[in-house]
């Protein structure tokens, strides 16, 4: 909506701001949904794993290794873990998909609540249907540059 509330030649310059706006915005986001993702698998993974390998029957003397092949995820290192399975391995490798799944899913309630934010912002927006005059800013002329510079207007229906 830049192009109708700005005076043309300001045109250029606020939609510059605009997207850099947006750029940032979008950073900060990153930033935010990164920090949740990080903080959620930090407790849900050794939780959900090593609940998962006991269970298997793991020795609870090999679950520092086993949380350490996690953070690997190497098949050597898994092949490493003392008292290891393939029946614990499919344990693991299912928790591992759990833990993910639950830490992602804290990161989209976020993301609900950034577009509860917006929605109502949304609501607080003025309407542009009256900034639809039909005046153009600025004409493009052909290709080779030939234009003859005037400025016109543009007719109702006239492309």
């Amino acid at each position: 909506m830049c192009p109708l509330y700005c005076s043309p030649q300001d045109i250029g310059l606020a939609s510059g701001f605009l997207g850099s706006a947006k750029q940032v915005a979008g950073t900060i986001a990153t930033a935010i949904y990164v920090a949740i993702l990080d903080n959620r698998v930090t407790v849900d993974l050794p939780r959900d794993v090593s609940a998962a390998a006991l269970n298997a029957g793991l020795p609870s003397s090999s679950l520092t290794d086993l949380l350490e092949a996690v953070s690997a995820g190497t098949t050597a290192a898994y092949e490493a873990v003392p008292g290891m399975t393939n029946g614990i391995l499919g344990a693991v490798t299912e928790a591992v998909k759990t833990a993910y799944s639950q830490s992602f899913r804290t990161v989209f309630l976020a993301s609900i609540a950034f577009g509860g934010l917006s929605v109502i912002a949304a609501c607080f927006a003025e309407g542009v249907d009256g900034r639809f005059t039909g005046d153009v800013a600025a004409r493009l002329k052909g290709v080779d540059g030939g234009g003859s510079g005037s400025e016109e207007k543009l007719k109702d229906g006239e492309v």
